[in-house]
């Protein structure tokens, strides 16, 4: 094993072919990458001309509609959500977030595979929404930072021990 003297030493200059690496690491700009506006698609009058075949309609895009992070805030039925692969934006999972704190009845959410990674801001929302709703057993998202990703682990295992308790006390009963 080479230390750094040593290393400065064994390895070769891209000029001389001697001393030490005198190379410098150049990064890239960082392309922006900017937010989608709000999606004006009318899911019903979208869903309408679907089943008449209506030919005006071309396109249908459910990307970021606001309006279903709305139902989720009033929706007592739905128990499980798979929206992966949708594009969403980091606002758009954002307002789903904001929806999910009031959901009661969700056990399992998937919201993998989006356009691009949501950031650290946007996964620290994510843990912080799972560890107050201890009904959401599973969650599907690839974290890339470590904070959130142990802390939605922690609240997800807390969220499924309690429903373990609540079915052994029944038992006992």
């Amino acid at each position: 094993m080479l230390n750094n003297p040593k290393f400065d030493e064994e390895t070769p200059n891209s000029k001389d072919g001697k001393g030490p690496v005198r190379n410098v690491v150049k990064g890239e700009k960082v392309k922006p990458v900017f937010e989608e506006p709000p999606n004006p698609t009318n899911v019903e009058v979208s869903l309408q001309q679907m089943k008449a075949n209506d030919p005006s309609l071309q396109e249908v895009n459910l990307n970021n509609i606001k309006a279903f992070a709305d139902m989720l805030k009033v929706n007592k039925t739905l128990k499980s959500l798979n929206i992966e692969s949708n594009f969403i934006t980091g606002a758009g999972i954002l307002a789903l977030v904001e929806a999910l704190r009031e959901n009661d009845t969700l056990t399992e959410i998937k919201i993998d595979n989006q356009r691009q990674q949501l950031g650290t801001a946007v996964e620290m929302e994510i843990a912080q929404m799972l560890e107050e709703n201890s009904r959401i057993l599973k969650f599907g998202y690839q974290f890339t930072k470590q904070g959130p990703r142990t802390r939605v682990a922690a609240a997800i295992t807390k969220n499924n021990d309690l429903v373990r308790k609540k079915r052994v006390e029944g038992e006992r009963k």
